[in-house]
């Protein structure tokens, strides 16, 4: 008998601190009957949806369930009765109106030969504020005009955007199975360990090189890489320009100025450049030749004093 006696209390302090940990787990806990009322609803889920608990056990899975019809409870009953187990996301309403996203878990319960299901409620909001952030950056990062590609360390491109595709002239599938040596000559694979390990010193590089289309055209490009190391992997991105326009014009201008030199050294007539000073800046060789003064000796000096 004393043993027995030993045992109840026991169960019965057993039972009392279970009873205390669900009512104060922070995780949003509810016991429904078959007609879906309220049975029990712990201090979280009050919290969660503005409640007191009194005015919790008068409400129902349709005052809760923003996301289901007013007469689904029948059929989720059914379902989850069936299953044991029904995890889903929906969205719950608060006491003031607001509605949030939540992932329910509920379990199926048949004791004393009475029915119950146990929901365990999590708020999601900022589950789904981050999910939605990362969807708006992944199509900004896709719609981006500026081409990108993602590298592994193995130098395999893991992700390229639409403009790198479409500069490169491959779909995306393609180009995703090339690795760096395949579309830029001037990394080739013999030397990308060695090159790997440069940009993961540096960090952010950025530097000219080439490219190498599908088509095999070669293209001049100025890349910024950023190394990443993120759970355990690392991570190259690379931003890419197209510069043959600029290599364009920065030859036309070499070549113009080439030709302003041409015509300035061989003028007939004596010709310099001053600055603001009078100072002489440079000379024609007609000038120079005129002088007997070599152009080291008078480039620097003031007009009057050549």
């Amino acid at each position: 008998m004393p043993r027995e006696i030993t045992d109840i209390e026991q169960s019965d302090k057993t039972l009392g601190l279970t009873y205390f940990a669900v009512d104060h787990c922070s995780t949003a806990i509810y016991w429904h009957r078959s007609d879906g009322k309220v049975l029990y609803a712990n201090w979280a889920a009050c919290g969660q949806l503005g409640y007191s608990r009194e005015e919790m056990r008068r409400l129902a899975v349709s005052d809760i369930e923003a996301g289901w019809p007013p007469d689904y409870w029948p059929t989720g009953w059914q379902k989850v009765k069936q299953d044991g187990v029904w995890n889903f996301e929906s969205h719950h309403r608060r006491k003031d109106g607001y509605v949030f996203p939540v992932e329910v878990t509920m379990n199926f319960v048949k004791r004393g030969g009475e029915e119950y299901v146990f929901a365990f409620v999590i708020d999601i909001t900022e589950r789904k504020r981050a999910e939605e952030t990362l969807r708006l950056t992944q199509y900004a990062v896709d719609h981006c005009s500026t081409p990108i590609a993602w590298i592994k360390s193995n130098g395999q491109i893991f992700y390229a955007n639409k403009a790198e595709c479409q500069l490169l002239g491959y779909s995306q599938d393609e180009l995703q199975g090339l690795s760096v040596w395949d579309v830029d000559p001037n990394y080739p694979a013999d030397s990308w360990t060695e090159n790997w390990h440069k940009f993961k010193e540096a960090g952010v590089s950025t530097f000219e090189s080439r490219q190498r289309r599908k088509d095999g055209h070669i293209f001049p490009t100025e890349i910024t890489t950023n190394y990443m190391e993120r759970n355990g992997e690392e991570y190259l991105f690379a931003f890419v320009t197209d510069i043959t326009s600029r290599k364009q014009t920065e030859g036309e201008l070499r070549d113009s100025e080439t030709r302003l030199h041409a015509i300035f050294d061989h003028h007939y007539q004596l010709t310099g450049l001053l600055d603001c000073q009078g100072r002489l800046l440079a000379a024609n060789k007609t000038a120079l030749d005129f002088s007997g003064a070599d152009a080291t000796e008078v480039i620097g000096q003031y007009f009057s004093e050549t």
